[in-house]
């Protein structure tokens, strides 16, 4: 059976945020993410191009993998045993499809402080609900449930958090692109490395609501030697604890990020 498939592509999101940092060890506490409606100012929606022209690919996508996390976790479900999840081969293989990768990559740096926070969100929810997912695997049975059940509120929130980025996207002018070695580039990294980890890391299994985005503080001179082309130290600042983490930028790879986390 197949089922190492899936537990790759777990080991692959935990890579972009790992509960380690090389260099200096901070102990620090996990930042909860702050929860809350999300701030959306009222704008009339453009009739020419907008922000949107550059975000289509990225609402085909979620929307192609929200259909498929639906898929899955059906089929998840009809598999549910007092003793956790018999899950078959066909199960394997949606869960494995059902992967938000895609949707990440078609994320572009340099929006708008408002609208990246909307576009997060839904990548959020995506990558909560994949995590809830693939818990279901856990050899615990009590375990197995209660991370699988973590994915119903963030999919009850995907389509009106789907909506409300569209909507903002539609009114706001077009986002002119950015270099990939930029400092724009770099905090998007580390949002979706923050993301992984509140999803994934330090046992986590789904569940994780992000409303806002959190301050990111880039130290002007690292305190590690350089590990990439480009090495940055900074933080996550939540306003109660910190996440310290470094980035590193190499050509033709892109950003490559730790967190001290764990």
């Amino acid at each position: 059976m197949r089922r190492s498939a899936v537990v790759a592509a777990v080991a692959l999101i935990l890579v972009g945020a790992g509960c380690g940092a090389a260099g200096r060890a901070v102990p620090t506490t996990r930042a909860p993410a702050v929860a809350g409606p999300p701030a959306t100012t009222a704008a009339p929606r453009t009739t020419g191009p907008s922000a949107l022209d550059g975000l289509r690919a990225f609402f085909d996508t979620a929307a192609g993998v929200d259909a498929r996390l639906r898929l899955a976790a059906g089929a998840v479900n009809a598999h549910a045993t007092a003793g956790g999840f018999a899950l078959d081969q066909p199960t394997l293989d949606a869960m494995d499809a059902a992967d938000p990768a895609a949707v990440k990559a078609a994320i572009p740096p340099g929006l708008p402080p408002e609208l990246e926070r909307a576009v997060l969100v839904v990548y959020n929810d995506l990558v909560s609900r994949r995590s809830a997912l693939t818990g279901a695997l856990r050899e615990d049975p009590t375990m197995a449930h209660d991370c699988l059940n973590n994915g119903a509120a963030p999919s009850a929130r995907f389509g009106s958090d789907a909506e409300a980025a569209r909507s903002l996207a539609q009114a706001t002018p077009t986002v002119a692109p950015v270099a990939p070695d930029s400092k724009a580039a770099e905090e998007l990294a580390v949002r979706f490395a923050w993301i992984d980890e509140v999803n994934n890391g330090c046992a986590s299994c789904g569940g994780m609501v992000i409303r806002e985005l959190v301050p990111i503080t880039i130290y002007a001179t690292p305190t590690t030697p350089p590990l990439y082309d480009r090495t940055f130290d900074g933080q996550l600042d939540s306003g109660t604890s910190s996440v310290y983490f470094t980035a590193g930028y190499y050509p033709g790879t892109g950003w490559k990020v730790v967190l001290n986390a764990c």
